[in-house]
């Protein structure tokens, strides 16, 4: 293996295990929605609204007063 090869695999590896450490030190709280004064149906409603729509999403994470209160992944 040459030596930018390497390089490039350290560093992934060290962003990777970064990462990794940060999320798991950093993670932010999850909460009820109702709880942050936000409608669980009307989450439901954007995410279907989303759906029907021509916009595709692979991802969706909502935070409220610093608190997750939906998220979800779907396949590309």
């Amino acid at each position: 293996m040459n030596y930018k090869k390497h390089s490039l695999l350290s560093a992934l590896v060290f962003l990777f295990l970064s990462f990794q450490l940060v999320s798991q030190t950093f993670s932010l709280p999850r909460s009820e929605p109702e709880i942050q004064g936000v409608s669980s149906k009307k989450i439901i409603e954007f995410l279907d609204a989303i759906a029907n729509s021509d916009n595709e999403m692979h991802s969706i994470m909502i935070v409220r007063h610093g608190k997750v209160i939906a998220e979800g992944w779907w396949d590309p």
